[in-house]
């Protein structure tokens, strides 16, 4: 969405398109992005009139400090629709778990995780409404109680709250991996963690804020240069 904004400003710049016409535009594209919430749009929008008002008083030219600005602005945008689809996606996740009368989760491990969450990383937790769940399998609830006793198992409603946050605190990596209850109940974590080696263990790519922005500028860049070669041509 960010480089498709830069995109249709540009072109509209090396056009002569009035800007009030580019405006128009701008509202119809980022009012027909689905992903975004209408307080994500309006920032997104914010963000590109600033782009646009700097590229048609400067005829086109943008440089590093101009790009980080709308950079910065669009990333929280970002960020803040990343951190509300992780909540979603969990909420979704345990309800189709509970469906299936699963009751047991294991959270995926990274590279370089906040200190505070790298020893929740691995763990089997449970969810605070097992009880429900498992409905009339009195057995299996004998079996769950004994499990999380022994092993002073963590509900996930309470690893993601205060005070540790794990997956809904911004920027987080984490997710959580659904386990069958018969698994758990019959392996050890070390055990488990093989089975699922693939969803469990995640290399995580430490790229650093600013190398993060470089490789946008760069980006950005590549597509004003293309459009400015085509215009000339």
């Amino acid at each position: 969405m960010r480089i498709k904004l830069v995109k249709l400003i540009q072109q509209a710049v090396l056009d002569n398109t009035p800007e009030r016409v580019l405006l128009r535009k701008l509202r119809g594209v980022i009012q027909d992005a689905p992903d975004f919430n209408i307080r994500e749009k309006r920032a997104l929008y914010r963000a590109a009139l600033r782009l646009a008002d700097l590229m048609y008083t400067q005829n086109n030219e943008l440089y590093s400090k101009q790009i980080m600005r709308y950079y910065v602005d669009t990333n929280k945008v970002l960020e803040h629709k990343n951190d509300r689809d992780r909540k979603l996606n969990l909420v979704k996740e345990m309800r189709t778990h509970r469906a299936s009368t699963g009751v047991f989760y294991m959270s995926s491990m990274h590279s370089n995780p906040a200190p505070d969450h790298a020893d929740w990383q691995g763990v089997v937790f449970v969810d605070r409404y097992w009880r429900s769940v498992l409905g009339d399998d009195e057995d299996t609830k004998k079996k769950v109680a004994a499990y999380i006793r022994n092993h002073d198992i963590v509900t996930v409603q309470d690893i993601c709250g205060a005070p540790v946050y794990m997956i809904t605190r911004p920027h987080c990596k984490h997710y959580m991996i659904p386990l069958d209850t018969d698994e758990v109940l019959n392996n050890g974590v070390n055990r488990i963690r093989t089975n699922h080696e693939k969803e469990v263990r995640v290399r995580t790519h430490n790229l650093n804020y600013r190398k993060k922005f470089y490789k946008f500028r760069d980006k950005v860049a590549t597509v004003l240069k293309n459009k400015q070669n085509k215009k000339q041509g």
